[in-house]
């Protein structure tokens, strides 16, 4: 029991050590930019992007310049990436990484528009016209580039060339599979003509089941048909995650390309990436709701950095700031002792979720630190720094050397901070330092041909001056005197404050060594036999040692047989006649 207690004792200093390791930005920042080969993270398009979201958020421009190059680089043709397989997924992250670096993205959303597939769906599209008055509507479209118009007659709301009823299926009564044919498709439906006022719908029917998709009042309006998806490349079957991240690509520049229908139809609430980025695209209550019930008793999505981070994105501007204050607790510990967070792509989202993070001092911030160096950070501390603003960046490691169009050479020393420092005067720092006027040479008490201390010598020969500008002439000796008469120094210098929580940390686990030495290496002492007895009259009295003539009175008393009394003999007899009776009673038994 002793053991495991000072296990645990030892356990807790081990703990409460362990937990002062905080979650370091700085030491992830520069984990990551270590990974960048002149722009590329892992030669990958989805790395490379997610990175460019992290270091976009630390301003960290230089690398997101060459970041974006590489990206370019890798572009096709026809706007897709990589340009050489041309994938769904990589072009999204990269449309919003181009994005967020306020980069052109209008050629990326024309491929977009131009990749979508038809989801298939196995209900109607339906189009209904709730009106009292009879006539036509006319019906434009674009196919194949080419617009096309088509009249459908209508008499008080039904349609008597589609089944006579109040539903019009596009897909077999407009032209068949025209839908099938054509994702996102938007129909201009115009039924001026009508005698009577009309409100135009869409509605999806699965079964049972009617969508209402869209609703206008009036006789004109835009109906679109939010059949599209994505597949994982150009034009293939619907994929789920690809069309998740496509939508919160074009969700971003607002775009009119719309495929919730099929993320709402194929929707799995148990999925915390899922519920993330449709409410990124859609900020649907429903969504966060599901998002809340999925996390994890340690603040953690699925035990994952990745779905964790987008859950973060989701909670930081919510309502739910404990559920959010738990996930980036529980994000923030999974850091590893080399900064990352595993790999690449967790590392940058999760650097670009982490809300309130410092992200100064690394390796790729631009400005060469105190522990950095030409060799160790060269992109901070070598090759061409100079940014030619006219300003002289001494933080930013430009010098005469780099940048001698913004510093001037080490023989004229202005700094160009509005301030007239040691060095600097009027004619070689214009800007710091003021035009003046010739004065008369001060006198100091160390200049003055006076005995100012009086004793007995003057100016330099006396050792309380150091050089002719010194002013004051008082020997050290005088001055310690003083302060030991109580002369207080002006000021002290500012003292450090001491790190008491190692003296705490010291202090438990001296006290654990010491309480394991008692508990299991420390001999037991041995117990020291009563040194009083009970006499005759029952009082306490000193127990002596009995004399070698009381010692044989002892062992002869000890010798002698006890002398047996009446009523043991007694006891003795009633014993045996007990023995009899069991024995005759065992007779009696076994006949």
């Amino acid at each position: 029991m002793k053991k495991t207690l000072f296990l645990i004792f030892i356990a807790t200093i081990i703990f409460s050590s362990s937990i002062l390791a905080d979650f370091d930005a700085s030491k992830a920042y520069s984990w990551l930019t270590s990974k960048s080969s002149e722009g590329n993270f892992n030669s990958q398009i989805i790395d490379t992007s997610l990175a460019i979201l992290a270091l976009d958020k630390a301003n960290v421009m230089s690398e997101v310049d060459k970041s974006i190059e590489y990206l370019s680089s890798q572009e096709n043709a026809q706007n897709c990436f990589p340009k050489s397989t041309c994938k769904v997924k990589d072009t999204a992250l990269a449309f919003i990484a181009f994005n967020t670096a306020t980069y052109d993205t209008s050629n990326i959303e024309s491929w977009f528009k131009n990749a979508q597939s038809s989801a298939n769906l196995n209900g109607k599209w339906l189009l209904q016209v709730i009106t009292t008055g009879s006539g036509t509507c006319n019906v434009k479209y674009i196919k194949n580039q080419q617009e096309l118009e088509k009249q459908i007659k209508v008499e008080e709301g039904k349609f008597p060339e589609c089944g006579g009823t109040t539903f019009y299926d596009i897909n077999l009564c407009l032209e068949k599979n025209i839908i099938n044919a054509n994702p996102s498709l938007t129909l201009e439906v115009d039924c001026s003509s009508l005698s009577s006022s009309s409100t135009i719908s869409l509605l999806y029917q699965e079964g049972n089941n009617y969508y209402l998709t869209h609703e206008a009042s009036g006789p004109v309006s835009m109906v679109t048909i939010s059949n599209g998806c994505f597949g994982q490349s150009y034009r293939s079957s619907c994929d789920y995650d690809s069309t998740l991240y496509a939508a919160w690509a074009l969700k971003q520049i607002n775009s009119n390309i719309d495929t919730s229908f099929y993320l709402t139809q194929n929707y799995r609430s148990n999925n915390p990436l899922h519920s993330s980025i449709n409410y990124l695209i859609t900020q649907k209550q429903s969504y966060l709701d599901d998002l809340i019930k999925l996390q994890k008793t340690d603040g953690s999505f699925d035990n994952d950095v990745y779905a964790t981070s987008f859950a973060i994105l989701v909670l930081t501007d919510s309502t739910e700031q404990e559920k959010l204050a738990e996930a980036v607790d529980w994000l923030k510990k999974q850091q590893k002792d080399d900064g990352s967070f595993n790999t690449v792509s967790n590392t940058a989202i999760a650097l670009y979720a982490l809300p309130d993070v410092s992200i100064t001092g690394y390796c790729g911030d631009d400005i060469c630190g105190i522990d950095e160096d030409e060799t160790l950070c060269p992109e901070d501390c070598g090759g061409d720094i100079c940014d030619f603003d006219l300003n002289c960046e001494t933080d930013l490691g430009e010098n005469y050397d780099n940048c001698p169009s913004d510093c001037l050479s080490p023989s004229t020393i202005c700094d160009f901070d509005f301030k007239c420092d040691f060095g600097e005067n009027y004619d070689n720092c214009p800007s710091d330092c003021e035009e003046t006027t010739e004065e008369e040479p001060i006198t100091t008490e160390c200049s003055d041909e006076i005995d100012n201390d009086g004793d007995g010598l003057v100016d330099l020969d006396d050792p309380g001056c150091d050089y002719s500008g010194d002013d004051d002439e008082t020997d050290e000796e005088e001055t310690a005197e003083e302060t030991e008469e109580g002369t207080i120094p002006d000021s002290e210098p500012e003292r450090k404050k001491f790190p008491w929580w190692i003296i705490i940390i010291l202090i438990l686990f001296i006290g654990g060594i010491f309480y394991y030495y008692y508990a299991f290496k420390k001999p037991k002492e041995k117990k020291k036999k009563p040194i009083f007895q009970t006499n005759q009259f029952g009082q306490l009295a000193p127990l002596k040692k009995p004399t070698e003539q009381k010692k044989r009175k002892l062992s002869l008393f000890k010798s002698k047989p006890k002398p047996t009394t009446t009523f043991q003999k007694r006891s003795s007899k009633i014993d045996q006649e007990l023995d009899k009776s069991i024995k005759e009673a065992k007779k009696l038994l076994k006949k």
